[in-house]
């Protein structure tokens, strides 16, 4: 779904959503939009201690420029400017962290 999503979103901006350089840097991006993902996500990660500290907060992230990247520091809604309320609503669906959302 994620992919599904990215690709959609791409389609509409002319450009990539997430365009990371490498995975801290990935979800660094994805964490500007949708937040840390939930301590139960986290939990099950085999490779949380990679991207986050012992009590679960990310490991900050600055790209080669220089630029922090924060969670919740940008909004599909501004992203989306102008797209219908329902594509923007299926979009962030399609973003959720827990898997088990979509079932």
């Amino acid at each position: 779904m994620w992919s599904f999503g990215a690709i959609l979103v791409e389609l509409y901006i002319g450009q990539p959503i997430f365009p990371g350089e490498s995975e801290s840097e990935q979800i660094a991006y994805i964490m500007e939009f949708k937040g840390s993902p939930p301590i139960n996500v986290l939990e099950k990660s085999t490779w949380r201690k990679l991207f986050f500290k012992d009590d679960m907060s990310p490991i900050p992230f600055w790209n080669k420029r220089g630029k922090e990247r924060r969670p919740n520091t940008k909004s599909l809604m501004d992203l989306l400017e102008g797209a219908d309320w329902a594509f923007i609503k299926f979009i962030d669906a399609c973003f959720h962290w827990d898997p088990e959302l979509w079932m």
